[in-house]
């Protein structure tokens, strides 16, 4: 590739953010980006291409990591787009970035289970075999949870009786109160 780099990127960029970018499309834009993090600390307008492409590729706390080293504190389009950068990195990270076609064929090897087809799951026994224990566990948990429940509403109970107790003494002395204010003021 040549090195002007930033037409390179916005031609990719141009292809990618087609309706549906296909796997050549990304995997052109890593290979970019591959080729700019070598030569990542010689110019600041690659840093600049290269944070334009994490940008585009989903990969916050890259983007946002690289561009706190050539931001302008005093420009207001830099400030506004470190804010905005900052905000992605923290609420998302790398988490949702967009991956090689090889790549997302790797991380899901070995993670399918394999199921073997049983035709008649009921006549075999299958469903039931050491289910035993997973329904005494149920059921003791069950229990542990009605009793808290139990105690609860007990609870409960005590402190809607004190509740009514201390509504009607505040009545009571309410009514004390009026008695002795209409005294005094005869």
């Amino acid at each position: 590739m040549d090195n002007n780099y930033e037409e390179v990127y916005l031609k990719l960029a141009k292809d990618f953010l087609k309706e549906k970018a296909t796997a050549e499309e990304i995997d052109k834009l890593y290979k970019l980006m591959q080729e700019l993090e070598i030569k990542q600390n010689k110019s600041s307008q690659i840093e600049n291409v290269l944070v334009n492409i994490y940008s585009l590729l989903q990969y916050y706390e890259k983007a946002y990591k690289c561009y706190v080293k050539i931001a302008e504190k005093n420009n207001k389009k830099d400030r506004k787009k470190l804010f905005k950068l900052r905000q992605k990195y923290e609420w998302y990270g790398d988490r949702l970035a967009i991956k090689r076609k090889n790549e997302v064929t790797k991380s899901f090897m070995g993670k399918i289970p394999k199921f073997k087809y049983c035709p008649d799951t009921i006549n075999t026994n299958i469903l039931t075999v050491g289910a035993q224990k997973y329904v005494a566990a149920a059921v003791k948990l069950l229990m542990f949870i009605m009793k808290a429940l139990f105690i609860v509403l007990k609870m409960l109970s005590v402190c809607v009786q004190n509740v009514l107790l201390m509504v009607q003494l505040l009545k009571n002395l309410m009514g004390n109160f009026n008695k002795i204010y209409l005294m005094m003021k005869m």
